[in-house]
């Protein structure tokens, strides 16, 4: 089953299981029936230890014949479309029941070929199977589930990670993450505060979770790899503000030089205006930025597996994608309106042949 289908599949299995609001929302669940999912990019994945010949009808590039790409992956290859922008939602606040807007929006991140991070607030797991299935299912599609807090508890300037005990903090990590285990069958892998409220002692505490490997907006000095805050698109939590002011601020972050950009999102707190500008922005964003919507966990594999993966011009209309070195999978989203490969397939022909220039 393909990714989009996977996801068909959840949020059809979502729709009248009681959803429930999130966070502090009063309104009833009612029924939504997401529209047919499409597919407007080209995919492919390619697995770790192989090779892969892309053969295109006419030369799609200048470059010479065995020219070399390698070192930080695809960068300076003439696929340019490989280079796109690391688009990361950081959708906070799931783990209950998917409610109208949640699914919404999980339909409006698929319609664009694409995934999001979804914060499990592991207390809020219930014990319903359906609703479980929904998120191991998302899971299975490439959605990440990471960690949001146990009881995602704010109260006077007070939160599950700032201003706890260290024990308290520590007892939080242990308790979610083995819930999330338990229940959902995932082992999170990254880690956002509620409220990114946090403190030295949370610095110390996440260590009781040593699975996690990646820190949305975390501290300087982390134990371990933090992605930061570089651009807001809600002016609030749940409350998407005006396209042209948010689209300015992720202008600014690339300007700035960001590599990967992290978007904090509530969107089962999204009324339908919120829903609709979010949708803008990421439209006129695509035109503006070519990106890709990935998860943390799936960028930061890719930057570890970066180096392993060698691109080689064998001839005017033939590639070699070498990731017989890789450690993860690759996958590879074009854009239609680019060059496209009329053939993929493995192989077992290698780069020795060829005397392979380095790329200047």
């Amino acid at each position: 089953m393909t990714p989009s289908l996977q996801v068909a599949a959840a949020l059809t299995l979502a729709v009248g299981i009681g959803a429930g609001p999130a966070c502090n929302e009063q309104r009833p669940p009612a029924a939504h029936h997401p529209p047919e999912l499409t597919s407007p990019l080209w995919a492919h994945d390619l697995l770790p230890s192989e090779r892969y010949l892309f053969t295109f009808a006419k030369p799609p590039d200048s470059w010479p014949v065995c020219t070399l790409w390698s070192g930080d992956a695809l960068a300076g290859s003439p696929w340019a479309v490989m280079e796109r922008l690391p688009l990361i939602l950081k959708a906070d606040d799931f783990g209950s029941a998917l409610n109208i807007e949640g699914t919404r929006f999980l339909t409006a991140v698929t319609r664009r070929q694409g995934v999001a991070a979804l914060g499990i607030v592991t207390a809020s797991l219930p014990e319903t199977p359906a609703v479980l299935d929904t998120y191991r299912r998302l899971a299975a599609a490439g959605f990440e589930l990471w960690f949001h807090g146990h009881t995602h508890a704010m109260d006077k300037g007070r939160t599950e990670f700032f201003g706890a005990s260290l024990d308290d903090q520590r007892r939080s990590f242990v308790a979610g993450t083995r819930r999330g285990a338990l229940r959902l069958g995932v082992t999170f892998e990254t880690f956002g505060a509620p409220g990114n409220m946090l403190d030295d002692n949370t610095r110390e505490a996440i260590r009781a979770a040593p699975a996690l490997a990646l820190w949305l907006f975390g501290p300087p000095a982390a134990p371990i790899l933090t992605l930061p805050r570089q651009a807001d698109v809600e002016t609030r939590p749940g409350l998407i503000g005006a396209p042209e002011t948010g689209l300015a601020a992720i202008e600014l972050a690339i300007r700035q030089g960001a590599r990967v950009l992290v978007l904090q999102v509530h969107p089962r707190s999204h009324d339908d205006g919120s829903a609709a500008r979010l949708e803008e922005i990421l439209d006129r964003l695509q035109q503006a930025h070519p990106y890709y919507l990935t998860t943390p966990t799936a960028w930061r594999r890719f930057q570890e597996n970066a180096a392993r993966v060698r691109v080689t011009k064998l001839a005017d209309t033939q590639y070699l994608v070498d990731l017989s070195l890789a450690a993860a999978p690759l996958y590879l989203a074009l854009d239609p309106d680019g060059p496209l490969p009329i053939g993929v397939e493995p192989t077992a022909i290698d780069a020795a042949a060829c005397a392979a220039t380095p790329a200047p």
